[in-house]
């Protein structure tokens, strides 16, 4: 018997106890009674797919369930828990596990590959992009100098390397790292990291105020995320499906059902996509020409980004919303979200998001429409911070735009004339980047 194993079917028998579950009750759509036992009693390990369903059903976190032991496992099952706990945005779980699998002599070349990646996003997603960009630079210079590579691993590599230069405020770079991954992206059929390439050259674009670019590359992506946008009900469809064959006792087909649903669900990041393209559409696009239709979609994106559990995409989208608003003048209904927005801003927050200097931008727009000129100011110069902190000089002007026009309505020519250069030079900035 594994001893890593019986801890570990002890650790989840000790919590089903707790919670008053029986093993059938734990099992309910999940797996079977016998898988149940089995784990209990250290003869078997289901995959983290399953124990991740376990951990949530048990209302504990996976790394409680696997703490101390993951070292004793092999390293497929190990690389499979490090995957877990990255698409669950557990990287503090996951980097200690990662650091100790990446002293081992004996990794293969793919799994050596993958660690990387899981490193890299990890890196990336605790402030750490600029160790990211070393790590994926190496690889992918070592892949190239190699020949070993095909070219939806490179498509993979170098779309994550763009998202490391992103998340590092370098938007030149990211642009063409994300275009090098889509020129190779050409080679294989269009896929779900295609669409992804797409969406992210498309954001990028939007960024850098390349609104032509960023909507062609939305659209790309768009055309496969809406062929896939109610995955949602199709994985309940086969999970249910699953429960009805599970009860006919007929488990073969049960099990394949339940394996396709949980592919679904796992996959389900992409209706944030879909939600994203949507935003993009009615912002860019229906405020112009269908004013009613973009503020109904808006909102219902947010309310699926809240579902989702997205709060800085409801924020961004709630600003959306607000300025479309404040463009056809119903300030009171546009203050009603920018306060709802504002009251979901975590304390302590470090702002390393777009959504929150967009906010601001947009909350001292509105201040600036009702004349409320020195909260303007105020909420203008931190959103202009923000932005000039992330290399976003054309945001930064424009933001800093509201407080020389502040400073105007107040009759303080010198300072508006002062900030008004400085808007001259952001855009300067901006022009030679």
């Amino acid at each position: 018997m594994n001893e890593a194993y019986k801890k570990i079917g002890e650790r989840i028998k000790h919590h089903r106890l707790n919670r008053k579950l029986s093993q059938d009750e734990l099992a309910e759509g999940i797996c079977s009674r016998q898988t149940i036992s089995l784990l209990e009693n250290g003869q078997h390990l289901p995959s983290t797919e399953f124990m991740k369903k376990f951990a949530t059903k048990l209302g504990i976190p996976l790394h409680e369930i696997l703490v101390d032991d993951t070292k004793e496992l092999e390293v497929k099952v190990q690389l499979d828990i490090i995957k877990v706990y990255v698409e669950t945005e557990n990287y503090i779980s996951a980097i200690p596990l990662i650091e100790e699998l990446d002293q081992l002599k004996d990794l293969l070349e793919y799994q050596r590959r993958d660690l990387i990646l899981f490193y890299s996003e990890c890196l990336m997603r605790t402030g750490r992009a600029d160790q990211a960009i070393v790590k994926l630079t190496e690889l992918i210079q070592r892949l190239e100098l190699e020949r070993e590579s095909d070219d939806h691993l490179m498509a993979t590599l170098y779309n994550k390397l763009g998202s490391a230069y992103y998340m590092n405020a370098d938007n030149v770079k990211a642009y063409s790292t994300y275009q090098q991954a889509y020129q190779i992206s050409q080679r294989f059929a269009f896929n779900l990291t295609s669409a992804d390439i797409a969406f992210n050259l498309g954001m990028i674009c939007s960024l850098m105020r390349m609104r032509e670019e960023a909507m062609n590359y939305y659209k790309i992506a768009k055309s496969y995320f809406d062929d896939a946008s109610d995955v949602k009900r199709l994985a309940y469809t086969l999970f249910n499906l699953a429960l009805v064959h599970r009860q006919l006792r007929e488990l073969p087909i049960a099990n394949k059902y339940l394996l396709q649903a949980t592919a679904i669900f796992e996959s389900l990041n992409m209706i944030n996509r879909v939600n994203i393209a949507k935003q993009e559409h009615a912002y860019y696009v229906l405020s112009e020409t269908e004013p009613e239709e973009a503020i109904k979609n808006l909102l219902q994106c947010a309310v699926e980004f809240a579902e989702l559990g997205d709060t800085p995409l409801e924020i961004y989208t709630y600003s959306r919303l607000a300025k479309v608003l404040i463009k056809y003048n119903r300030f009171d209904e546009s203050k009603e979200y920018l306060l709802t927005a504002l009251g979901m801003i975590p304390e302590n927050q470090s702002y390393n998001h777009l959504c929150y200097p967009i906010l601001f931008q947009v909350h001292a727009t509105y201040l600036l429409h009702v004349k409320d000129f020195e909260k303007c100011i105020d909420y203008s110069f931190k959103s202009t911070d923000i932005f000039d902190k992330m290399g976003l000089s054309n945001d930064a002007a424009e933001s800093l735009q509201l407080s020389a026009e502040a400073f105007e309505k107040l009759g303080m020519f010198d300072k508006a004339y002062h900030l008004q250069r400085k808007v001259c030079d952001l855009l300067r900035q901006a022009k030679d980047n």
